[in-house]
């Protein structure tokens, strides 16, 4: 039996894609406020640029 994503991944497989692309979205989520998303997200954000990351251009 297939899974919910045999579709996504024949058509990505026929055409041509590599399945090693890094991640596009990063989703930080929490059940509860004020646990220290937003401060995660800006020192993980400076955290990347001083490694050289950059924003992907769509």
């Amino acid at each position: 039996m297939n899974d919910q994503a045999e579709v996504l991944r024949q058509r990505m497989q026929s055409s041509g894609s590599v399945h090693t692309k890094e991640a596009v979205v990063l989703g930080v989520i929490s059940g509860k406020g004020g646990v220290g998303k937003s401060v995660f997200c800006v020192n993980f954000s400076l955290a990347l640029s001083q490694l050289g990351k950059k924003k992907k251009k769509s």
